[in-house]
């Protein structure tokens, strides 16, 4: 039985070649977009997977409660921490702290600038999985100055693994023993290092506070055995570290491991998981839009097959086994999809990982994926398959043999209803392209500010201080740069925070979370950024060292009036305001403007900017390297473009924006093929209508009109039903952004608009074919 079935399957398929084709192009093209995003999904969710019980480690983050019920989330942790949880708490195993830093490793005369050096505590090896190349677990960082090299990094400074002994030098001064060598971690680890270094040897770059309770800048891990402790471990230890710090307004909770690429314990901030949903959301509608291609086809050249259905059950075949033959074809065609599918992705996957930064494979051996893929595969063949199926097995043989049947009549309002909700999804789908493009280029062009055009930075260091004064003197000397200053953080983007700041009247009662950055006086010309009141610091007043400059938030926030002047208190210093800057972004634009104050030094300096009033030319640039050489020849020259860090900012916004875009065009030519195809079976079903209009003096123009009128009239109610959704969707997707683009009519107006022209050119030429036809050739056969 299954033979003669699959042979039906051939046959029919042979006689309506276009058809065919078009389903299983269709088809092959939603299940391609399918799998590629199942495989991101699947690389996304196996972040951390691979370390021994995975699920029993756990990572440390705080929540800080602030005036006005603002909650701050963070993994940054203080560094007393881990060595208290291990040793006071036995249902702790292990305990690590880590942090990142950057530097210059160096041997001989070769330096190499590294900024994944990692810096972590012996406990490493108890928590997370390691595959040692040589060396052992027992040797690693109990001595201060030892160090522990990943196998591509003793590769590329060493050119070979057997080094362990050897010594390298980090940042020209600090000598380190190389005391084990370890596999690389894949790439899908949140924890990333080229080399791991003894926690304690943060001091001596430049970072301070590893002993403070009040400082948070390092990441925290615990393995806890008995996961239903969690809760109990939360609730003890917060009383304890309460009762030592009486007045914190801080509490320690633990999230898994396996969910930090995914989650963000914040329930009010963007996760990663949105936008899985979001792009498994996107394939879902592709693949839904292809089944109804499917779907529209089949029911159309339903009366086809109906004398087939008739002979069929009048020679005792039952309704059952129709149904199961429908359904074997409907499988059958699918499966043909697949293999055309995967044909496609191993085309198009080096551009999909060239577009998202990664580098997926499709693996015959990822045993998950294929029966994700399995189970996608089942269920597009059962959708399309069932209403085909209990259609064609409903006719009766008496009205199909007595030929009372017109083709695909019975079924016309449900063909335009799944037209309806096919371009519904397409034009969803082309409205947020074109918001997506629009907010991508809002992002370009917003004035945020400050200026980070023809601006680059230079990396600096604590043991660069000593000469900081005459290095800056002579990068301004420099032809092409206009100025040079010394900053803590890149201005759009700071990071570091305090609530130890205080001012006259203050609410004792309330908390208050202040961002700070640090940057000598000549900050605010080089970024372009302007004052509000008050002025900048300035080398001719020595007394600017025991002032401070605010943002307009942060003034605010003070509420003095007027604030010029002021005195307030800044971690126990009093320092007096001499200028308020207007606000600037000092984050991602989704963020809101934070209360920001600029501490007058360059002792915290991380990077010096160079600004040039025109595109720097390779003269300037070579003379600010031959000055970097000058001062300090221990170090590779390096610098780092402020509009590629700003872009970066912004790269899943430009990932997303490119994907939904090539969905959007992949969704409206599944959509086309669908729609010429079923303009071409309903044109040939109309022929005699078509004729007898021309018969009764109806014009080629007038017949055009006529059978573009019935498909666009479609897309037209399909884009009534998709603005309103998608500017739902735009505005929720949106909510948490302070800025971003407005939602101007022309976005949903040119993607209707766009929708109907190009619905109207894919049924233009069969219907020219069809309005030009000679009713002679048409009544010759009738």
């Amino acid at each position: 039985m299954l033979r003669s079935w699959i042979k039906q399957f051939v046959r029919v398929s042979a006689r309506g070649k276009f058809y065919t084709i078009v389903n299983i192009l269709g088809l092959a093209f939603g299940l391609a977009c399918t799998i590629l995003i199942l495989l991101w999904a699947n690389y996304q969710s196996s972040f951390d997977e691979f370390h021994d019980d995975s699920s029993k480690i756990l990572k440390v983050y705080e929540i800080q409660k602030y005036s006005n019920g603002y909650n701050l989330y963070t993994y940054s942790t203080p560094g007393p921490l881990a060595p208290f949880l291990r040793e006071n708490y036995p249902e702790v195993t292990a305990s690590v702290r880590f942090n990142n830093t950057s530097g210059v490793i160096g041997i001989g005369e070769k330096a190499f600038r590294d900024d994944m050096i990692g810096f972590t505590d012996s406990t490493f090896f108890d928590i997370f999985k390691v595959e040692f190349v040589s060396g052992s677990k027992d040797e690693c960082l109990n001595d201060l100055r030892s160090i522990v090299l990943t196998e591509e990094f003793a590769n590329k400074i060493f050119g070979n693994t057997d080094v362990v002994g050897e010594s390298v030098r980090i940042n020209g001064t600090l000598e380190f023993t190389i005391s084990a060598i370890i596999k690389d971690y894949p790439k899908n680890s949140n924890i990333g290092f080229t080399c791991l270094v003894p926690f304690e040897n943060m001091s001596d770059f430049g970072l301070s506070g590893l002993n403070e309770w009040g400082w948070n800048s390092h990441s925290t891990y615990i393995r806890i055995n008995d996961l239903a402790m969690v809760n109990d471990l939360e609730v003890k230890f917060n009383q304890k570290y309460h009762e030592l710090h009486p007045d914190s307004r801080t509490s320690f909770y633990y999230f898994p491991l396996e969910r930090v690429r995914l989650y963000s314990p914040d329930p009010n901030s963007f996760s990663l998981i949105i936008l899985v949903g979001l792009m498994v959301a996107i394939a879902g509608f592709v693949l839904l839009i292809a089944s109804i291609n499917f779907i529209n086809l089949i029911t159309a050249r339903s009366a086809n097959r109906a004398k087939e259905v008739g002979v069929r059950k009048v020679v005792g075949s039952s309704r059952k086994q129709l149904i199961t033959q429908y359904f074997i074809e409907s499988f059958l065609t699918t499966l043909a999809s697949l293999a055309v599918a995967i044909l496609i992705v191993d085309f198009v996957l080096p551009v999909f990982n060239q577009i998202i930064g990664m580098e997926l494979q499709l693996s015959f051996n990822d045993f998950n994926l294929w029966i994700k893929i399995l189970v996608v595969v089942l269920a597009v063949g059962f959708v399309s398959g069932i209403y085909p199926a209990f259609v064609l097995s409903s006719f009766q043989p008496a009205s199909v043999l007595k030929g009372n049947m017109r083709s695909g009549a019975k079924n016309a309002g449900f063909r335009k209803a799944m037209v309806i909700i096919q371009f519904t999804l397409t034009i969803f789908m082309v409205v947020v392209t074109f918001y997506m493009f629009r907010q991508l280029k809002f992002i370009s062009t917003k004035d945020i500010g400050m200026s980070r055009k023809n601006v680059f930075s230079i990396p600096f260091r604590n043991e660069m201080q000593s000469n900081y004064k005459s290095f800056i003197s002579e990068l301004r000397n420099v032809p092409g740069v206009s100025y040079a200053t010394s900053v803590s953080d890149f201005p759009f983007r700071i990071g570091s925070s305090t609530s130890s700041i205080r001012w006259s009247g203050i609410d004792t009662t309330q908390s208050y979370l202040f961002t700070f950055t640090s940057s000598d006086e000549y900050l605010i010309e080089t970024m372009g950024m302007e004052m509000a009141e008050g002025r900048f610091y300035s080398s001719q007043f020595p007394a600017d060292t025991g002032c401070i400059v605010l943002n307009e938030e942060a003034a605010k926030i003070i509420g003095l009036s007027p604030i010029i002047g002021e005195t307030i208190t800044v971690w126990g210093q009093p320092k007096q305001v001499i200028g308020i800057i207007k606000n600037f972004n000092m984050s991602h634009i989704s963020d809101k403007i934070n209360p920001l104050f600029v501490w007058y030094g360059h002792d915290r300096a991380r990077m010096v900017i160079v600004k040039s009033d025109s595109p720097f030319s390779e003269t300037t640039m070579n003379g600010v390297s031959d000055v970097f050489e000058k001062f300090y020849p221990e170090y590779p020259f390096e610098s780092t473009n402020f509009d590629d860090v700003y872009n970066r900012m912004y790269s899943a916004e430009k990932q997303t924006q490119t994907l939904f875009a090539y969905f959007a065009v992949l969704a409206i030519i599944i959509s086309c093929m669908g729609l010429l195809s079923l303009a071409a079976f309903i044109a040939q079903q109309q022929r005699k209508s078509l004729v007898l209009r021309k018969i009764h003096g109806a014009t080629v123009r007038q017949v055009l009109l006529i059978l573009l009128g019935n498909f666009t009239k479609w897309v037209f109610i399909s884009g009534l039903i998709a603005l309103p959704l998608s500017y739902i969707f735009l505005r929720k997707l949106f909510a948490d952004y302070v800025y971003h683009a407005t939602f101007s009519w022309w976005i949903f107006a040119g993607a209707l608009l766009a929708s109907l022209f190009v619905a109207a050119v894919t049924v233009l030429y069969q219907a020219i074919k069809s309005s030009r036809v000679n009713p002679a050739e048409i009544l010759r056969y009738e």
